[in-house]
């Protein structure tokens, strides 16, 4: 019985122990988290970082008629979600982005904007596709194109939805 409180004693001692080493080990990480926030920030400036955000939809260099689409939206500046990602999708040669915010945030509009950058309105054939998980999502983005894009009277967009038939213009598919 007396080893059994003696060795609950050192564990007690050792479980301290362990508490402060752990937090002596929090305090550090956090101090050094603190000081590279100036780095974090100079990445961020840094138009070949792939932390590289923006201030302005004028930094992205955008197609007049989008720049005029998106402040018809009423988008005076880009979100937070959108001031980091834009870069990112509309970077030369494209890049691959997996981004989470919550809803409202401006996600739809940053990867339409992305989607519509790339199109070349004067070439007659489709140049994107948007698939969305429901019939609700996917009328509700072909809106914000539509929105976005309403200053690009050329371009052309089509659901491919149920009860919706798509017209073949050219050449039609083989039976």
């Amino acid at each position: 019985v007396i080893k059994t409180n003696a060795t609950a004693e050192k564990t007690d001692e050792e479980e301290k122990e362990d508490r402060a080493a752990q937090s002596l080990l929090n305090k550090l990480i956090r101090s050094n988290l603190v000081d590279n926030t100036n780095q974090v920030e100079v990445l961020q400036r840094d138009p070949n970082s792939p932390l590289y955000s923006v201030k302005s939809f004028e930094e992205l260099r955008l197609k007049p008629q989008l720049l005029q689409g998106v402040y018809a939206m009423g988008f005076n500046r880009p979100s937070k979600i959108q001031e980091n990602a834009l870069p990112m999708m509309l970077a030369e040669p494209p890049q691959n982005l997996i981004a989470q915010s919550q809803s409202g945030t401006g996600k739809t509009a940053a990867f339409v904007l992305a989607m519509l950058s790339r199109v070349e309105p004067a070439e007659r054939y489709p140049q994107c596709l948007c698939l969305s998980p429901t019939y609700e999502l996917a009328l509700q983005t072909g809106k914000v194109i539509e929105q976005m894009g309403r200053f690009h009277p050329e371009l052309k967009l089509a659901y491919a939805v149920r009860g919706n038939k798509c017209e073949y213009k050219g050449a039609r598919p083989r039976p």
